[in-house]
């Protein structure tokens, strides 16, 4: 199964899918840790889509053999509905909160001007139109937030089942 979380960056999408993979098991694909590692590329909105296409294909090649969490931005509504998502996760936190949260200090250079077309600062992010399940993480503990996951996600196992 594929789980895709979507948020703005630092709404705790990474946080939420080690701790799924950390009580479930699984294979994690990080949107940060690809694009520092193997798969460099721009930022432009085709950048942006070919490279979640590629994450999208690996993740099926993963999803053979488990479980695939993958933790993207994804802005774009358009791109997310070419992805190979069984559950799509909508991480909700504010701008506010996402910048308070701010590890790397992407969203202070951002800020500063030192990056551009950061996404939920000078750069678009598109909400789900129809996600499996919004977590508000800004209200909600992620252990909170990881359970409701857990059973939206039993749930979709469940019906998938139930339909073969």
């Amino acid at each position: 199964m594929i789980i895709w979380l979507t948020g703005l960056p630092c709404s705790g999408k990474t946080t939420l899918a080690r701790r799924l993979v950390e009580l479930y098991g699984g294979e994690l694909l990080d949107g940060d840790e690809l694009r520092a590692g193997p798969f460099k590329t721009g930022f432009s909105l085709e950048e942006r889509r070919q490279h979640l296409l590629r994450m999208g294909y690996i993740a099926e090649l993963l999803d053979k053999y488990t479980n695939v969490y993958c933790s993207f931005v994804s802005p774009y509504e358009t791109t997310r509905n070419e992805l190979p998502i069984d559950v799509l996760i909508y991480v909700k936190a504010s701008v506010e909160c996402c910048a308070a949260r701010d590890v790397k200090g992407m969203w202070a250079k951002a800020k500063a001007g030192e990056i551009k077309g950061f996404t939920g600062y000078d750069a678009p992010y598109e909400l789900p139109v129809r996600p499996d399940i919004v977590v508000d993480t800004e209200n909600y503990s992620i252990e909170n937030c990881v359970y409701m996951i857990r059973d939206v996600i039993q749930a979709h196992m469940l019906f998938c089942n139930s339909r073969q």
